[in-house]
């Protein structure tokens, strides 16, 4: 039908007076109204009237004017064809040009058929042979022939298998196939082939000498059998294929197979070899490493994704794999995780959440580093950028450890940016933006991990903050000392969050902590083995905090604020017995109590009138007002590790009002708090009941204490002081990363 294309570009008069771009054959049966005209009348036409009335010269213009392509057009399409196998628009056509336009226009794209080879309609169906011409197989195949599912042309036949004649050898004859096969007998060609490709079961015959071309014609079969969901005769097609030649695309496909039917093993070896045979194709090492990762092969699944990187362009698609496998890794792990902190194994959970850290912080660092779009930073660290990426879930902390280091670095004039590290997609965005990251009381989880890693990868510092002992197997304490108030569950989901701190912190360049006996322990972890002090602060809600006015209610007024569970056993053992002997022997004296302190029945029974409680936690700015009302602060914690780790926000914000404190005799009380000057640090029952009677009684004591508690505070924990700190120590961080 090319010829009715090429017809539009040469006049079919011959004369020298048409124009080259007139058809006039074209122009004659297109425009019914000029059919009678002669060949000089339609010259005469086209060239006076014809483009002022919009006509077109050929077919050609008419194609282009309506957005056509003639290249849609089948090399084997037939105008005249088209017609007889579409009666219902045949008076729409009277001329072939208008059977071109018509499936070029609205027919391809109704499916309508175009061809028909009545030797083949008659060859493979010998039921037909009484047929004797084109027509009325034409007419057979109208009335019965499509409606029973019988193929026009061989064109068709081969389209129906998915596969088209450029599969098939161009010499191939019956002659051919019988050489081939000769084990074969086929009465034509046109049913050797239908007999070859439908063949059940399958045997290996051949259409060509060469293996190759064998194994692509049956690899084309299988890959339309599993288009249309005929997986297992997909499959047979496959493994024929592969008995003529291997194939990269052959086992990929037998691979995907595999994997619907959850045999992984079996995939895993299709993969593999579709990787030796140099598959190029992107599924095949991120099927292979889901493969893998479902049979617990983590190792062999990272190399599989790390070596892609060199040959694929979507790395972002390879990073989503791996993302999976790890987490699918991270899963089984989590199964170990459970059982050590039931089990109590805390130095074995301790190490098996390094190890499985490790393991991933690995898998990411090796593959940040193959991926190319990822670049370690070659010019200075720009050091006046901090990011912070920690967790928003407790109030307290986050005003502490975060939004106080942001006022502090803004005060320097530095930009600083807290984000809460579950918001995982944005954690990723802003480390593109910043060349120092503080990873703030962020557990180990695959998200995390990646973060940390990937930040590293790029050259940047990473620093790791924490401000309680949640990085070593004495924590939590026993679950006794938490006065009943947390359950099992609850109990070894606090075990397993300590192994994940201190997993997370191993992955970290530098430490900071808010004491200096954590800071020690924290220190030991990080990579460069190297810490930094910056202690909690006074910061706006403090400054802004104004003390209450004189107390005249009569009573001397003891306080103390839990704000967490764990302290309960500490203020029981520990000061509860010398307020017992205060509060009998000193009736004006009142035991004030905020937040999750359970006490005795039978002390509440004793001192009822004496004891108030607020068993809620207040918001800080309450918290504040209401600590400036009291005449003593306790802060009471057992003599532990733990606790020797506890930072001294309880002195410092009683301090700012001029209140006096009593502590236990902690090794961070011992760093901060100078005894009987800016607080009293207590030991024993006696000591306890010692101090809280000389305060009771000695008003002058504790305005004194106050005072100097308060002048010591200004000058250390103003905001301006820290501000100076974590600028310094952020500069030599950066300065000893970069060697310098």
């Amino acid at each position: 039908m090319k010829k009715i294309l090429l017809k539009s570009r040469r006049n079919a008069s011959g004369r020298e007076t048409a124009p080259a771009e007139l058809d006039l054959l074209f122009y004659r049966s297109w425009y019914s109204d000029l059919a009678s005209l002669s060949d000089t009348r339609l010259v005469m036409h086209w060239r006076k009237e014809g483009p002022e009335e919009g006509r077109h010269p050929n077919l050609n213009a008419l194609l282009q004017k309506e957005l056509l392509d003639p290249t849609d057009l089948p090399e084997d399409f037939s105008p005249e064809t088209y017609v007889a196998l579409n009666p219902d628009i045949k008076a729409s056509l009277p001329s072939s040009y208008h059977a071109t336009h018509h499936y070029l226009k609205t027919g391809a794209a109704q499916g309508r058929p175009f061809r028909f080879d009545w030797q083949f309609y008659v060859d493979v169906h010998p039921d037909l042979a009484h047929l004797k011409s084109k027509q009325e197989a034409i007419q057979h195949w109208l009335q019965q022939g499509r409606h029973d599912g019988r193929f026009p042309s061989l064109n068709d036949f081969l389209a129906s298998l998915g596969i088209t004649r450029s599969v098939l050898p161009a010499q191939l004859t019956l002659d051919e196939i019988h050489r081939l096969n000769p084990d074969e007998h086929y009465p034509n060609f046109s049913t050797a082939l239908k007999e070859i490709a439908t063949q059940i079961p399958v045997r290996k015959l051949s259409i060509s000498e060469d293996s190759a071309t064998n194994a692509n014609f049956y690899l084309q079969l299988a890959l339309h059998q599993e288009r249309i969901d005929s997986r297992s005769r997909a499959d047979e097609l496959y493994q024929l294929s592969l008995h003529f030649a291997p194939t990269a695309l052959a086992h990929e496909h037998l691979g995907n197979l595999a994997v619907n039917r959850n045999e992984s093993h079996q995939a895993i070896v299709h993969y593999r070899h579709a990787l030796k045979l140099g598959s190029r194709s992107e599924w095949v090492p991120q099927n292979l490493a889901h493969a893998l990762s479902k049979v617990h092969q983590f190792d062999e699944a990272i190399d599989v994704l790390i070596a892609a990187t060199t040959i694929q362009s979507n790395l972002d698609l390879l990073s989503s794999k791996l993302d999976d496998v790890l987490y699918n890794y991270w899963h089984t792990q989590e199964q170990a995780f459970n059982c050590l902190a039931i089990s109590h194994e805390r130095d074995a959970l301790i190490e098996t959440a390094e190890t499985s850290t490790k393991f991933v912080a690995d898998a990411y660092g090796r593959f940040f580093t193959a991926y190319s779009k990822e670049r370690k930073l070659a010019a200075p660290l720009c050091s006046n950028r901090v990011l912070i990426i920690g967790t928003f879930d407790l109030p307290q902390c986050l005003r502490y450890r975060i939004e106080q280091k942001v006022e502090q670095l803004e005060l320097a004039g530095y930009k600083a940016t807290a984000v809460n590290y579950r918001d995982h997609d944005r954690c990723d965005e802003l480390v593109n933006f910043h060349d120092v990251v503080i990873f703030y009381r962020v557990p180990a989880s695959i998200r995390t991990i990646r973060t940390i890693e990937r930040t590293r990868s790029l050259g940047k510092v990473t620093f790791y903050d924490i401000d309680d002992l949640l990085i070593d197997s004495v924590s939590p304490p026993p679950i006794e000392s938490f006065g009943g108030q947390v359950s099992l569950q609850v109990y070894a989901n606090l075990t397993k969050d300590t192994a994940a701190f201190r997993a997370a912190a191993t992955l970290c360049d530098f430490a900071i902590s808010s004491t200096k006996p954590l800071l020690d322990k924290l220190s030991e972890l990080v990579r460069y083995r190297t810490g930094f002090l910056h202690r909690n602060a006074l910061d706006d809600i403090i400054l802004k905090s104004i003390k209450a006015s004189q107390n005249s209610s009569g009573y001397v007024n003891v306080f103390y604020g839990s704000g967490t569970l764990a302290h309960n056993s500490d203020f029981i053992d520990i000061a509860l017995p010398a307020i017992d002997r205060l509060l009998q022997n000193y009736p004006n004296t009142r035991l004030v109590t905020i937040g999750h302190l359970k006490l005795p029945t039978l002390f509440l029974k004793k001192h009822g009138d004496q004891v108030v409680q607020f068993h809620s936690v207040l918001a800080p700015k309450s918290y504040l007002n209401f600590l400036s009302s009291v005449d003593i602060n306790l802060a009471v914690l057992h003599d532990d590790v733990i606790n020797d780790c506890k930072s001294e926000i309880k002195w410092m914000e009683a301090a700012h009002f001029g209140i006096p404190s009593i502590m236990s005799k902690t090794k961070n009380y011992i760093d901060t708090v100078e005894h009987g000057v800016t607080g009293f640090l207590a030991t024993s029952h006696d000591e306890w009941y010692e101090y809280l009677e000389k305060l009771t009684v000695d008003a002058s004591l504790r305005e004194k204490i106050g005072a100097a508690a308060q002048a010591h505070i200004r000058s250390t924990y103003m905001p301006e002081a820290l501000s100076e700190n974590i600028v310094e120590f952020l500069e030599s961080a950066v300065r000893q990363h970069a060697g310098i």
